[in-house]
């Protein structure tokens, strides 16, 4: 509350009290009604300090009780600290758990054209090769592999087809596969590939038949 006098020459001085707002800056805003004139307070960010305004929806305000939707991995919300994953130390929010995910994405920019087997990277821009050891690479974590998606520029024809396989040569384990044939472009992944962080992968390539010229862009995930 804000008082002044309304009158300073008076000897009877009589005093109006308002409702005052201060500022970060010092200054008040106030007005006689108890209502900050025409100068709302600002809305809270991340950058500026200000009041909560409910949306109606996900945030709502009603008898002065602030209730909010819980957030999901489909709904923006509000998360709610139960004091062991997600906590609240000093305003900063903090979760733990879960297992980590990795992904990589590469290009095969020359795939077999011939029947047998061969390499692809995947990560980079590489031509599929008959050896491993400049397309390999050591995946960061251990993880189960099961995402192995793969497009091609040009379908490998009729009788005709790739094999793409995920294969851990530290354990000597293959995993993960993928096939496009006949007249597809694309595939979906069946199976998993346990590996171990430091474990070296690579994709490996079965082609049958003598399908046509095309690159690969390809897609692995745990």
């Amino acid at each position: 509350m804000h008082c002044r006098a309304s009158n300073e020459n008076s000897s009877a001085r009589t005093f109006s009290c308002l409702l005052a707002l201060r500022q970060s800056n010092g200054q008040y805003l106030y007005d006689n009604a108890g209502v900050l004139g025409n100068k709302a307070p600002p809305v809270g960010s991340a950058a500026q300090q200000g009041v909560l305004q409910g949306d109606g929806s996900t945030t709502t305000i009603s008898a002065g009780t602030i209730s909010c939707t819980t957030a999901t991995a489909s709904q923006i919300g509000c998360v709610k600290p139960d004091g062991t994953t997600v906590t609240i130390s000093g305003g900063v929010i903090s979760a733990s758990g879960g297992s980590a995910k990795f992904a990589q994405s590469g290009r095969c920019s020359a795939l077999p054209v011939a029947a047998g087997t061969e390499y692809c990277a995947l990560i980079g821009n590489a031509a599929a090769s008959s050896t491993t050891g400049t397309i390999s690479m050591v995946w960061p974590a251990t993880a189960t592999l099961g995402s192995l998606y793969v497009t091609v520029s040009g379908f490998p024809g009729s009788g005709k087809s790739w094999e793409f396989e995920l294969d851990d040569l530290t354990s000597s384990t293959a995993g993960c596969t993928c096939t496009i044939a006949n007249t597809s472009t694309n595939c979906t992944p069946s199976g998993t590939l346990s590996v171990t962080a430091g474990d070296v992968v690579v994709i490996e390539v079965i082609t049958t038949g003598s399908p046509g010229s095309a690159s690969a862009y390809t897609g692995v995930g745990s």
